[in-house]
């Protein structure tokens, strides 16, 4: 249950920056800097979501705090590790495969192998360290940091209890951002009086959005979700309903439907 934990922890704080990160792309769109300002959102998130406890000496982010992991490092080494570590290896790369210097190709290349075979390595450790009662490191790196990861709570009720909440805590999250952006949409875009001249693709969605409702439910669609295999428009919780069911009710696909949002 621990090693589930740990690793439920990892995917957790990974969903966290790539949604942020998607949300912003999307409705900012910038064209520059794109590592560096996915660098200061997953900073941001690292800062304000991380706690160190002076008793345990240990380390906790948002992530883990909801699947009960903490990480026995000062946030400086756990923020080196998680945040600052991707964002190096990032420009490295950018930086050799640009260069077009076959030494610093294969150097990068013989590097690479190697730190396969040791995550490799750990990761059959990290599995086998619960028979032998032996610390747990989620990567080479953090074993090279001496980040090593526990779990407060081994009792499996709690187990699953905290996970699902992890679940619910991320869900809520996604909602309240999504409707964040319906009411800045309707309240603001679409009413505004200072908008004298608006963009012709705000115009166009506007009247492309006055007269349709939803194909599940009927009505105008709130926080609405492009059906991809029809461009039918449903309400979110509509389209998630449609995507369980594997029926788009516009078309009557219901093979590989996706969805995403309008805006």
């Amino acid at each position: 249950m621990s090693r589930v934990a740990q690793l439920d922890s990892q995917e957790l704080s990974k969903g966290i920056h790539h949604l942020l990160w998607t949300e912003f792309e999307a409705n900012l769109q910038p064209n520059k800097h794109k590592e560096e300002l996915k660098f200061l959102i997953q900073t941001l998130v690292f800062y304000f979501g991380s706690k160190y406890c002076n008793r345990s000496h240990s380390t906790t982010t948002y992530a883990s705090t909801l699947s009960g992991v903490n990480f026995k490092c000062r946030k400086r080494t756990l923020y080196l590790i998680t945040i600052l570590a991707s964002y190096f290896h990032s420009k490295i790369s950018h930086l050799v495969f640009n260069s077009n210097s076959n030494l610093a190709i294969k150097l990068y290349t013989f590097l690479a192998h190697i730190y396969i075979k040791l995550d490799l390595l750990n990761s059959i450790d990290f599995l086998l360290s619960s028979y032998f009662n032996r610390s747990t490191f989620l990567s080479p790196l953090h074993r090279l940091l001496g980040a090593s990861s526990t779990v407060d709570n081994k009792n499996p009720k709690d187990f699953y209890q905290n996970t699902v909440y992890a679940g619910i805590e991320f869900q809520n999250r996604q909602l309240l951002w999504n409707a964040i952006l319906e009411l800045f949409n309707v309240a603001l875009l679409n009413n505004a009086r200072w908008f004298i001249n608006r963009p012709t693709s705000i115009q166009n969605r506007q009247t492309k959005t006055n007269n349709i409702s939803c194909p599940l439910c009927g009505e105008f669609p709130v926080n609405p979700y492009l059906m991809t295999c029809c461009d039918g428009i449903y309400c979110y919780i509509c389209s998630v309903t449609a995507l369980e069911w594997s029926n788009c009710l516009q078309c009557h696909k219901s093979n590989n439907l996706t969805a995403k949002p309008l805006y």
